[in-house]
C-alpha cells in the first residue's frame, strides 16, 4: 500500500531552483513545464489553501496558496522568490516541517 503524502515535506521532489525565461509575456512558463516533466506523478496534487512560510539560509518566503493550487504552481511561485532573492541554482535536498505550514528548505 502506497503511502500517501500528507505535507510537501512529504514528497520526493525532484527540483534544481533556477532561472525562468526571459523576454517571454510568461517567464515562469519555462519553469512550470520542466517541473511537470521532472515530477510527473505529482505535479498535479493540490495544496490545501493557506499561507506558507518556506525558509533558506536567512531568508523567509511567504506564500498565500489559492483554492486547488497545485504543487507545480506553488513550485513555480516559490522558485521565483528563491532565484529573486539569490541569483544562484541549486538543488533542493528536502523540506523539513517545522508546522502544517512551515516548512524549512534544504539545498545542496
Amino acid at each position: 500500500m502506497k503511502k500517501t503524502p500528507k505535507t510537501i515535506a512529504d514528497l520526493k521532489i525532484n527540483w534544481t531552483f533556477c532561472k525562468g525565461e526571459e523576454n517571454t509575456p510568461i517567464p515562469e512558463s519555462k519553469v512550470f513545464f520542466l517541473f511537470q516533466e521532472l515530477n510527473s506523478s505529482i505535479y498535479d496534487l493540490v495544496i490545501k489553501k493557506d499561507r506558507y512560510v518556506i525558509r533558506y539560509q536567512n531568508e523567509e518566503f511567504v506564500i498565500h496558496s489559492l483554492d486547488n493550487e497545485s504543487i507545480c504552481s506553488f513550485m513555480t511561485y516559490l522558485n521565483w522568490l528563491v532565484w529573486d532573492s539569490f541569483e544562484k541554482t541549486f538543488k533542493l535536498k528536502k523540506f523539513v516541517r517545522v508546522s502544517d505550514t512551515e516548512y524549512i528548505l534544504y539545498g545542496k
